[in-house]
């Protein structure tokens, strides 16, 4: 073990040096706007994109135990909880913390028998808003630049690593001790000959995206025919879901013992990521949302009890996340038993406050990766994600990795009469979008048992978000699972896209896309309509295997400052593909406003995407360093002729540089995956479909 080597530099790591001796990048010098409270930030880098977090002296992380009670230290008043993550509490203390008094002040903290460790707290952005903490966990991720066990062995060694777990992409993720030390050495095994990156395993605080209401109201509007959308009721005659369908909620958990979860849940696939068991239960008292999620997707139906879901017959799976959600638990949860589970629904995500610019990480990028390339036998795991709750916050669900991945399908909420609600994100990525609250209605569900729950009874008539359109949506692929075992993630895409009804048809965001098909920024295809994609997918054929195409340019451009003209650059291809999907990676890192500038991509049709809407006021901090932007709005359409990102800045004082962009079009040639189509089932890649 050489980790001793580390210990002379712990004084000046220890708390206010984190913002510059275990930096492994030099923070840029343009002036940030930053609370007073907050350090010099500290930064790293994610396979090549400079990342930052900001150092809060007057705060710190202290990690619990499992199940053990408040610390002395909280207990004495001598430091104040200002929030949790999991069994992470942030704690305030009465003066800031530097190299001197931080022994004095921690110990009585990190001597309680109730605590794992203690460390400095961070914020993801320089506002210090409180939905943006950090900690370090002692946990490292470690990617390496080829398979070499060798390596391996010796850095671990070298570094006093314990490995914990491998991933692919020959990834690793080891326990390196002490949290506090974790950015050093991190930062020593990035410089490493042989690892592609190395970076902190970071605890983040991942939200449910709920807006449950009071009033409870007795019927499930959201499963019945309306002027807009057939209902669930015959699908039911022929298609229910079975056990070989399972969708597995990825939340804060599940009430196990609830009785209209009898019959389909499967506690043999279940996992909890917080407590590390195999038993996904809620623990905490705050925990009931993956309840009300599951029981959108598969309470039990057809019982005379309770409640039916979208698939009331289906497998269903509790994962337990939220609470842990490290780089690493992530990963392993959207891949965690994915020969078994089929669908993974996650209503979560970046804080909802449009100030965030949050996604996956390298590690958890690739889990997304090789669920789609492995899961179902490598049909592809079916990821689905609510698209955000933020939009009277001017938030876009392309500010979400998660929700504008190509691997994902992200999905808007709509209330009772088609209408968007006034929570429901736009966002170029929005596939589909789907029946939640608003308009007085809100969705009955699952709740918790006992008082923990939104509601003294076991169910909820108030239940809403985002939260509730993924369920939905899972619910409805399992349905389509079930006519189709055979289904692709991209056929199940394609399917929902065309399949979708075209709500509030009248809505201005409407447009036509290059292949006649109708789009929008709020809604997507229109909202999901089970019966018809059911049908569609029964004899659906198989879409060709996936082709790319990619062009780059190094734009080096002063952006207008105020000024809607902004800077064109351009992007041509010969290649004729049938676009499915569009990535925009955008960098313009030197612009200390992210939030002024405004990114749209036009295709050779003239269909534009709004990539990212510019908005006063909005975030200061995260800044587009390789961001990658998402539109499914192309699908159809030509990669052939020109294509244009525009990037102007709208609000004035603040300035930067259109530094780059890189364009990348998945698709496959011709009309692929219709019913009767005559496409060969495989062509020659272009590029890797990943």
């Amino acid at each position: 073990m050489i980790r001793s080597i580390f210990l002379p530099a712990l004084c000046g790591l220890l708390y206010l040096a984190l913002a510059s001796t275990a930096a492994m990048a030099q923070a840029d010098t343009k002036a940030e706007t930053r609370h007073a409270d907050l350090g010099e930030p500290v930064t790293w880098y994610e396979a090549g994109r400079l990342r930052r977090a900001w150092p809060a002296p007057y705060e710190l992380a202290v990690r619990r135990r499992p199940g053990a009670a408040v610390t002395r230290a909280l207990a004495d008043g001598s430091a104040r909880e200002i929030g949790r993550v999991g069994r992470t509490a942030f704690v305030r203390l009465d003066e800031a913390l530097d190299r001197w008094n931080f022994w004095s002040r921690t110990l009585p903290l990190a001597a309680d028998p109730g605590v794992e460790a203690v460390s400095p707290a961070y914020y993801s952005g320089p506002d210090k808003n409180a939905q943006s903490r950090m900690a370090l966990t002692g946990r490292i991720v470690v990617g390496y630049a080829g398979p070499d066990q060798k390596l391996a062995r010796e850095l671990e060694d070298r570094h006093g690593l314990t490995r914990l777990a491998s991933f692919p992409g020959n990834a690793m993720v080891y326990e390196s001790g002490d949290p506090r030390l974790s950015l050093d050495i991190a930062a020593s095994l990035a410089a490493e000959p042989g690892v592609a990156f190395a970076y902190p395993d970071w605890l983040r605080d991942m939200r449910p995206r709920a807006v449950p209401d009071d009033p409870l109201f007795p019927s499930q509007w959201h499963l019945m025919s309306t002027d807009q959308v057939q209902g669930l009721e015959p699908v039911w005659d022929s298609y229910r879901g079975t056990a070989a369908q399972v969708v597995a909620v990825v939340d804060d958990g599940l009430d196990s013992a609830h009785p209209d979860f009898q019959g389909n849940l499967l506690p043999a696939l279940g996992r909890d990521f917080v407590d590390d068991d195999l038993d996904p239960s809620h623990a905490l008292p705050a925990d009931g949302h993956g309840t009300s999620c599951a029981g959108v997707v598969a309470a039990r139906g057809f019982n005379a009890t309770g409640v039916c879901g979208v698939a009331p017959w289906t497998g269903l799976a509790g994962i337990r996340l939220l609470g842990n959600a490290t780089a690493s638990n992530v990963s392993s949860a959207l891949n965690w038993r994915n020969q078994d589970i089929a669908v993974y629904s996650n209503s979560w995500g970046p804080p909802d406050n449009g100030m965030v610019l949050g996604g996956p990480d390298p590690l958890t990028a690739q889990a997304l990766a090789t669920g789609v390339a492995t899961g179902r036998g490598g049909l592809g795991s079916i990821y689905i994600w609510a698209g955000g709750n933020g939009r009277q916050q001017n938030d876009n669900a392309n500010y979400d990795g998660f929700a504008n991945s190509r691997y994902t399908i992200a999905v808007a909420a709509t209330d009772s009469n088609g209408d968007q609600t006034t929570y429901s994100e736009p966002g170029a990525c929005l596939l589909v979008n789907a029946p939640s609250s608003g308009a007085l209605l809100g969705i009955t569900t699952t709740d918790r048992q006992g008082a923990p729950g939104y509601d003294p009874s076991a169910y909820t008539a108030g239940f809403g978000g985002t939260s509730a359109t993924a369920p939905f949506v899972a619910g409805v692929v399992a349905l389509m699972l079930q006519a189709n075992p055979e289904l692709t993630w991209r056929d199940v895409q394609r399917i929902l896209a065309l399949s979708a009804s075209k709500n509030d048809p009248d809505d201005a965001s409407w447009l036509t896309n290059g292949a006649g098909l109708r789009v929008s920024h709020a809604y997507g295809f229109g909202r999901v309509d089970a019966q018809a994609a059911v049908a569609l997918a029964r004899d659906w054929k198989t879409l060709p295997l996936a082709q790319a195409v990619r062009g780059a340019r190094q734009v080096g451009a002063a952006i207008p400052d105020a000024d809607p003209a902004g800077v064109v650059s351009q992007i041509s291809f010969e290649q004729e593909l049938e676009v499915e999907f569009v990535e925009v990676v955008f960098s313009a890192s030197d612009h200390t406003y992210w939030s002024d500038l405004q990114v749209e991509l036009t295709s050779p049709s003239g269909l534009t995407s709004v990539l990212a809407e510019a908005r006063p006021g909005g975030g200061a901090g995260p800044r587009y360093d390789g961001w990658l932007f998402g539109s499914t709005l192309h699908l159809g359409e030509s990669s052939r002729g020109v294509w244009t990102l525009r990037v102007s800045d709208r609000v004035a004082r603040d300035t930067g540089t259109f530094q780059a962009w890189t364009l990348t079009l998945h698709g496959a040639p011709g009309q692929g995956g219709r019913p009767n189509s005559t496409i060969p089932a495989s062509v020659l890649l272009l590029l890797p479909p990943g």
